[in-house]
C-alpha cells in the first residue's frame, strides 16, 4: 500500500516502517486478538478490522467528535445491526484506552490477505495531528468539507478515497 502511494504521488514521502515504533499491522492484530476467534470467513475477519479501526480512530478524537462520528457511521448500517455494532465500538474503544494509550496513530487505509489457516493484515497509518474531517470521511463514507489549505494527512485521505 505504502509503495502504491509512493508511486501515485511525488509530493507525498512515505515511509514503509518507521523506526523504533511498531508497525500497525501488528498493533492492529493484538488489539483485535480476543475476537478473532469469533470470525469463520474472510468477510468476517474484514468486517471485525472495519469495526476495530473505527474504534481505535473514534478514540484519537474529542469525546464530542467521535461520538458524531459514531452516529454519521452508525447511519450507514442496517437499524438491526446498530446496537450490536455499537456494543462492539464501545468495547473496542475501552481496550484502545486501557492497553493501547500510548499509540496515537490513526488507520487510514487497509489491506486483508486471506491465505490458508491465516489472515495477513497490512496497514496504512498517519499521526493525526490534522485532516480529522478527511479521517471521518473515510471512515464514515460521508463526504467531507474541504479545508481551504489540505493538510498532509487530508491530501492522503483524499487521495485513498479516489
Amino acid at each position: 500500500m505504502a509503495e502504491e502511494l509512493g508511486k501515485r504521488s511525488s509530493r507525498v514521502k512515505v515511509v514503509a516502517n518507521v523506526p523504533g515504533e511498531e508497525k500497525m499491522s501488528a498493533v492492529l492484530g493484538h488489539f483485535i486478538e480476543p475476537y478473532v476467534h469469533l470470525t469463520k470467513t474472510g468477510k468476517a475477519y474484514e468486517s471485525l478490522v472495519t469495526v476495530a479501526a473505527v474504534a481505535w480512530n473514534t478514540t484519537l478524537f474529542s469525546p464530542e467528535e467521535g461520538e458524531e462520528l459514531l452516529r454519521k457511521t452508525e447511519k450507514n448500517l442496517p437499524k438491526d445491526s446498530r446496537q450490536g455494532f455499537h456494543d462492539l465500538v464501545t468495547e473496542m474503544m475501552e481496550r484502545k484506552r486501557r492497553y493501547f494509550a500510548d499509540n496515537q496513530w490513526m488507520i487510514l487505509s487497509y489491506e486483508i490477505t486471506v491465505l490458508p489457516g491465516e489472515y495477513r493484515l497490512a496497514v496504512l497509518s498517519a499521526l493525526p495531528t490534522e485532516g480529522k474531517e478527511k479521517a471521518i470521511a473515510l471512515i464514515t463514507g460521508l463526504p467531507a468539507t474541504k479545508p481551504k489549505k489540505p493538510s498532509f494527512l487530508a491530501r492522503i485521505l483524499a487521495f485513498f478515497r479516489r
